[in-house]
């Protein structure tokens, strides 16, 4: 492994790059691509919840996170994404395998670990 140099650092700086992978979703018989989201959007999408003060509705938007996460992460082979915040009651109308097999390949995209996931569901 080689250490980062400044020219490498100016490099890396200045491009941008769409980390994706695919994800089987059974219920639908295909793949999908979730992609990584940056720092900045994760904070986006999660500072939301933390600005609740009622714990019955922080836990209600905790969830909503969950699925906005999907919405920011699912892209086409391409990395363009293919769902808006104005999808958001498409996606909940869906198979509840569906949007489980989502969330989970969200997650696992971002490296979200599995007990705060399952804490995330289970509310």
């Amino acid at each position: 492994m080689a250490i980062l140099t400044i020219e490498k650092f100016a490099e890396l700086r200045n491009s941008l790059t769409v980390v994706k992978d695919k994800f089987y979703i059974p219920v639908w018989d295909a793949e999908v691509y979730m992609r990584r989201l940056s720092a900045g959007e994760a904070m986006k999408i999660y500072s939301r919840a933390e600005k609740v003060q009622d714990e019955d509705k922080k836990v209600e938007e905790y969830n909503y996170a969950m699925y906005r996460m999907v919405i920011a992460c699912l892209v086409d082979e391409n990395g363009n994404q293919m769902l808006t915040e104005n999808d958001i009651n498409w996606l909940l109308s869906q198979d509840v395998q569906v949007v489980t097999a989502l969330v989970e390949a969200a997650s696992k995209m971002n490296t979200i670990n599995e007990k705060a996931q399952e804490e995330a569901e289970k509310n």
